[in-house]
C-alpha cells in the first residue's frame, strides 16, 4: 500500500484494501431480497482509482462575490478545498486536517 494513502492513520481502513489499475473495476453482485441475483448493474464501493492517474483529474471551478473573475490556478488538491472555503467564509478550520490554507487563495479578491 503506498504510504501516501495514509491508511495507517484511518481507523476505518479495512484489513484488505484493493487499489485497481486504471480502467479495471471490481464488481460483486448483491443478492436481492428474494434471493435472486441482483442484475441491476449496481457497483458497490466504487470510488475510482489511484489519484495519481491522469484520468482521475477533474476541473475545479468556483465563483462568487469574493472570487476574482477569470482567475486561474494550477492543479488543486481536493484536501485544500476545505481550507479555501473556510478562508473565504472567514471561519476557523477544524484542527488536524490534511489540507493547507493559502494554497488556492490567489482566486480571492483582495
Amino acid at each position: 500500500m503506498p504510504e501516501r494513502f495514509e491508511y495507517h492513520r484511518d481507523p476505518r481502513a479495512g484489513d484488505i484494501v484493493i487499489v485497481m489499475d486504471a480502467s479495471w473495476l471490481m464488481v460483486t453482485s448483491r443478492p436481492s431480497s428474494s434471493g435472486a441475483k441482483d442484475d441491476r448493474g449496481e457497483h458497490w464501493g466504487q470510488h475510482g482509482w489511484d489519484n495519481t492517474y491522469p484520468a482521475m483529474r477533474a476541473a475545479f471551478l468556483v465563483m462568487g462575490p469574493d472570487i476574482r473573475p477569470g482567475a486561474l490556478v494550477g492543479e488543486v488538491n481536493n484536501v485544500d478545498v476545505y481550507p479555501f472555503l473556510t478562508e473565504i467564509l472567514g471561519i476557523e478550520p477544524a484542527p488536524d486536517i490534511d489540507g493547507r490554507g493559502g494554497v488556492i487563495s490567489s482566486l480571492v479578491r483582495r
